[in-house]
């Protein structure tokens, strides 16, 4: 039931030879781990060096540090947590098995309960350890901030926590300032000085500039790490720097026009094809790029296969970047996956759209989309799909995938994807509409479940209340009408009317055979262990213990066969509580 994860999330980013030492920035992030400040906050906006300085300090550092790189499509709690533990298992595998069983409970803990559990664990080893959370930026669910804040507020003393990010959180950053509970490290902090942009010019970039030429380009760039970037490729072999330093400037907009003009257009033909190709991708892997760019050789009627390895392949032509230094970024030691770094993607992703047809950029991100759904990858599936708001293929990835989802408690997500669909296109499907319906009810949304059922019996051409005789429906009509009943069982237990509960539980039992297969989302067999839940909790709270025993008893065994462990854990948590009641210790 649990998804797979990706291990290039947890990797610290190797240190490139050229990097210019920072020792006033490192001796900053030693200090506020000396003297116990929980946080260390490094805000600035993206090309300022954020990523090298963490990563530098964290692999030459004398406590082991976990690396989570997140994305948005860790912006669901459920998912969030997972990632941060298993990040904190590559240094400490004997941590957060027992938090991870409190948030996947259906439904969850509370955060607070869950994340106490963490810190608890945590607290009984002396082992330290850092917790580095990259890109924080793209995390805005509040139900995550307040678990953060959490961990903040009560922090093991062997943990420190370490936050990157383009924007300030929201947590009560002032507040931390003031008790000293933090170090912060700001855009103004990481800008170069004049004496590390010398370094860097010449040093590391080989340009034997003048101090005159040193002072203007820093001015010019303000420090900026990817604006002196830049300038340094730039200059490679012209004739005319201080003509070039005169005309430079270190803008956003200007260095995106420079990364094209003087990077992207200095390329050989089939790298800067490779480039735009790839564009699209968040992570870059061989075979992954290989099919993109196959894709887009089919949509021009021209097909060329790359070769799988070799001169040509995906993978040579990253490896061939890497080396070049040209703006990818490996995540991991293998070299198997690369990113771009993100303002030569923004001005590549740019170039794309001017020089691309629709439908090739279409073919670009449906092959993409494709490949990551081979591999298990739902998330990056998802989201290309709706970049090209191919909706019929988001539609059909969350079909296929909706269930593991709600097993895993992943129901921020489900829903966000959802509600992003097109409302038409959720209400003209009986299955998304169940989906929806089911992740609403399982999320404690109950008052949204009732119109996305009547959303179903439309896309049927149904209603429950006036199926006078279920075996006069189609079989697949038949296992639709059982499903609808069981959900609203389950409604009428949240509205307390346990006589209802019972008269629709016998009803939607009635409906279900084996081999008619799946209803409408779920199968018979697993709608006949909800059914059974539904009725042990009428017999509970209408008093009839024993009858609730047996029933509590029943979902349990077919809770086993179909392999849901939420019903299995709360049947017997239920089945527990009856004992005691009935004094049977």
């Amino acid at each position: 039931m649990n998804a797979p994860l990706l291990s290039t999330k947890f990797y610290i980013p190797a240190l490139r030879a050229e990097w210019v030492s920072r020792r006033r920035l490192l001796e900053r992030l030693d200090e506020g781990r000396r003297l116990g400040r929980g946080l260390t906050l490094v805000a600035a906006p993206a090309g300022y060096g954020k990523t090298s300085l963490i990563a530098t300090w964290a692999r030459q550092g004398d406590w082991p540090a976990a690396w989570l790189s997140l994305d948005e499509n860790d912006d669901d709690p459920i998912r969030f947590w997972t990632y941060a533990i298993a990040a904190l298992q590559t240094v400490r595998p004997d941590v957060g098995e027992t938090t991870l069983a409190m948030i996947r409970a259906m439904p969850p803990s509370p955060i607070d309960a869950a994340l106490t559990a963490l810190i608890n664990e945590l607290a009984e080893d002396p082992a330290p350890v850092v917790l580095v959370l990259d890109d924080y930026q793209v995390i805005r669910t509040p139900a995550i901030h307040d678990g953060v804040a959490f961990l903040i507020e009560y922090p093991p003393p062997q943990m420190h926590l370490v936050l990157s990010t383009r924007i300030d959180p929201p947590l009560n950053v002032a507040r931390l300032r003031v008790n000293r509970r933090m170090t912060e490290v700001r855009a103004g902090d990481l800008r170069f000085t004049p004496d590390e942009a010398a370094r860097f010019l010449n040093d590391v970039s080989g340009l034997g500039l003048s101090s005159d030429d040193i002072a203007a380009l820093e001015i010019r760039t303000e420090g900026w790490i990817a604006g002196l970037q830049v300038a340094a490729m730039a200059m490679q072999g012209r004739d005319d720097v201080p003509g070039f330093i005169d005309a430079f400037s270190g803008s956003h907009r200007h260095i995106l026009s420079y990364l094209i003009e003087e990077v992207f257009l200095r390329q050989p033909a089939h790298v800067q094809d490779f480039l735009l190709r790839t564009s699209i991708l968040n992570r870059l892997s061989g075979s992954l790029c290989d099919a993109v760019r196959r894709s887009l050789d089919a949509s021009r009627g021209a097909p060329q296969e790359p070769a799988a390895a070799g001169p040509g392949s995906g993978q040579e032509i990253l490896e061939e970047l890497e080396a070049s230094n040209l703006f990818v970024v490996p995540l991991d030691e293998a070299g198997r996956w690369y990113r771009y770094h993100h303002l030569f993607a923004d001005a590549l992703r740019a170039r794309l759209q001017r020089d691309a047809s629709g439908d090739e950029i279409q073919a670009l991100h449906r092959a993409a989309s494709d490949w990551h759904e081979r591999r298990g990858h739902i998330d990056e599936a998802v989201g290309h799909a709706f970049r090209i708001e191919d909706y019929e293929r988001v539609g059909g990835l969350i079909e296929r995938h909706a269930g593991p989802m709600i097993g895993r408690s992943e129901l921020t997500t489900l829903l966000r994807w959802l509600g992003a669909l097109p409302d038409g296109v959720v209400r003209t499907s009986a299955t998304l509409s169940m989906i929806y319906a089911w992740a609403l009810l399982a999320s404690s949304q109950i008052d949204a479940v009732e119109p996305r059922l009547r959303d179903v019996e439309h896309a049927l051409g149904i209603v429950a209340d006036r199926v006078a005789d279920p075996a006069e429906l189609p079989p697949d009509l038949r296992g639709a009408l059982g499903e609808l009943l069981c959900v609203r069982a389950n409604l009428a237990f949240h509205g307390g009317d346990l006589s209802r509960v019972l008269a629709l539980s016998q009803r939607a039992a009635g409906c279900l055979d084996d081999r008619m297969g799946t209803s409408v989302f779920h199968s018979p067999a697993v709608l006949r262990s909800v059914i059974a839940f539904n009725t042990a909790l009428a017999h509970e709270y209408s008093g009839d213990l024993d009858q609730a025993s047996d029933m509590f008893e029943r979902t349990i065994s077919l809770s086993i066969s179909v392999e849901n462990p939420h019903l299995v854990m709360i049947s017997f948590s239920h089945l527990a509580t009856i004992q005691q009641v009935q004094g049977r210790l």
